[in-house]
């Protein structure tokens, strides 16, 4: 387990990565508390990242417009789709991406997406 420690101390790698060493630390038995000690990652940012990583490697139906921008800057942003389903997560990076949203923004259109999901029967579509 020192390698991941080292280089998330280090600040080596993608968010993504530091994600996924965040988790292998943790299955591995570290709390969260000896992580931050050890790397200085707060255990609120372990947990975001955490998140933002496994929803990552769930939209890789995305374009590679979108998965770019999302490995250079997008962990907050994606950690807010976590909430919705892998078809739904593509579309919403998507969005995010054309439309350049902030993570408040994403956070909100999750949630409405969501929300939208739920009506029953859904509204006929826009023409």
């Amino acid at each position: 387990m020192e390698e991941p420690i080292g280089k998330l101390r280090r600040k080596e790698g993608t968010w993504v990565e530091w994600g996924q060493w965040c988790q292998e630390l943790q299955k591995s038995g570290l709390t969260p508390q000896v992580i931050f000690e050890q790397t200085g990652l707060e255990p609120v940012q372990q947990n975001q990242l955490i998140g933002a990583a496994q929803v990552f490697n769930t939209i890789g139906d995305a374009s590679a417009g979108a998965l770019q921008f999302f490995m250079q800057k997008g962990s907050a942003s994606l950690y807010e789709l976590r909430i919705l389903p892998q078809a739904d997560r593509v579309k919403a990076a998507e969005l995010i991406w054309q439309l350049q949203l902030n993570p408040e923004e994403s956070r909100l259109l999750a949630k409405a997406m969501k929300e939208f999901a739920l009506i029953d029967p859904p509204p006929p579509p826009l023409h």
